[in-house]
């Protein structure tokens, strides 16, 4: 179970789980041979899991501007084209690798999404969005709001 602050944890059935003897086991196929049970694979992975050396998400150089222009506190006018990028990363046997994923999206927000967008990712962890200020005027924000089964909650706002 992950809490909503991402805090985790692990309640196992029986202590047998996660014993030499179950660890090591082994099954017997249709032909007679001796197959590894599997039992170390899914301890392994949930432990992983559990100490976040797998699963583990974090975000940072958060970026918008106007498209051709350099990142910047300006102010946008209704319908400049805006770009939004993010660089997330994941935790992957204990190291940080770029996050690869194609559901995550950006929302341009006053009360409501006005924007709601795909970020499509390149080889190195950075999200991209590119999209048209909407024509209403307002106070505007930038949110990342990505939750899925396995991974920590990420949540961006700027």
């Amino acid at each position: 179970m992950q809490a909503r602050n991402n805090a985790r944890v692990v309640v196992l059935g029986s202590h047998d789980m996660i014993s030499d003897a179950f660890y090591n086991a082994k099954t017997q196929t249709v032909r007679g041979a001796a197959k590894e049970a599997g039992n170390r694979a899914f301890a392994s992975a949930v432990t992983d899991w559990a100490l976040k050396r797998n699963g583990d998400l974090r975000f940072g150089a958060v970026k918008h501007n106007k498209v051709g222009e350099e990142p910047s506190d300006v102010a946008y006018r209704i319908t400049d084209d805006a770009e939004y990028s993010i660089t997330i990363e994941e935790m992957q046997n204990g190291k940080w690798v770029p996050f690869q994923a194609k559901d995550v999206q950006m929302e341009f927000v006053r009360i409501d999404p006005f924007v709601r967008a795909f970020l499509v990712p390149d080889a190195a962890g950075v999200f991209k969005a590119t999209f048209k200020v909407p024509d209403v005027y307002g106070v505007f924000q930038f949110k990342v709001n990505y939750d899925r089964t396995g991974y920590t909650h990420l949540y961006s706002t700027t």
